[in-house]
């Protein structure tokens, strides 16, 4: 962890806050989020907060911004697949229960995309949930918009928390 904690406090650049929605696209892209962990966006953010180099309000807008836009990733693979990606090795042995979780999205996506997006492991599939629901657009939106607020949210107070935390003084805050 030192490693990092030089980096980023030593040769912090005005684009080391980029790192930011990167983490947040990765950790909410469809997929690619099942091995991504928010962890590591919490604690970038953190160090980031912590040692100045970066405002707590420019992180959570990044990491607000990058996460809706791996939602939408996530959606428009869905919705671009369509069926074909039930025929996937990962799908293809839960092709039964297609009907049940497109319906379920349907009935109860405003829940589905909120609990979704709070949960780490569901988090990157339940936009491609969405997207193969054939769920509007602007209804995705709507509600992938709001959960991602409250999840910027949550994470604005988790690093203002964090950091807050007295074994954090060595980075000068």
């Amino acid at each position: 962890m030192t490693e990092i904690e030089n980096y980023l406090i030593t040769n912090s650049s005005p684009w080391v806050i980029m790192v930011i929605p990167v983490l947040a696209f990765l950790e909410s892209c469809a997929l690619i989020g099942l091995l991504v962990s928010g962890i590591l966006l919490l604690t970038v953010s953190t160090l980031l907060y912590s040692s100045g180099t970066a405002e707590i309000n420019s992180i959570t807008f990044l990491a607000f911004c990058g996460a809706a836009a791996g939602d939408q990733t996530g959606f428009l693979l869905g919705r671009m697949s369509g069926d074909g990606i039930w025929k996937t090795r990962l799908l293809c042995k839960h092709i039964d229960k297609k009907e049940k979780i497109q319906k379920l999205m349907k009935s109860n996506a405003s829940w589905a995309i909120f609990i979704g997006r709070f949960t780490p492991a569901v988090r990157s599939i339940t936009p491609i949930m969405a997207g193969l629901a054939k769920l509007s657009v602007k209804r995705f939106l709507t509600y992938d918009l709001t959960a991602c607020f409250f999840w910027a949210l949550g994470l604005y107070l988790l690093v203002k928390g964090v950091s807050s935390f007295q074994f954090l003084s060595f980075l000068g805050s």
